[in-house]
């Protein structure tokens, strides 16, 4: 997986998936939209880079362990 591919995977996941179920779930937590948007932007901001960081170390990880490369 190219880094390209690892961000945009990324990107994607936080728009469609992440964010949504965050904002909900905080929501119900909070019961408060501006405390549930600051904490769903600031959560899935630094998850984000997270897991790209995990997504580029895996692809290497697992070309070693499983491919032999």
């Amino acid at each position: 997986m190219t880094h390209k591919e690892a961000l945009i995977k990324s990107l994607v996941w936080r728009i469609f998936i992440a964010i949504p179920f965050s904002f909900v779930i905080s929501y119900i937590y909070l019961d408060k939209v501006y405390e549930a948007i600051e904490m769903t932007i600031v959560a899935n901001v630094l998850v984000t880079f997270l897991y790209y960081a995990f997504d580029i170390l895996w692809s290497r990880w697992s070309d070693k362990l499983f491919i032999g490369r």
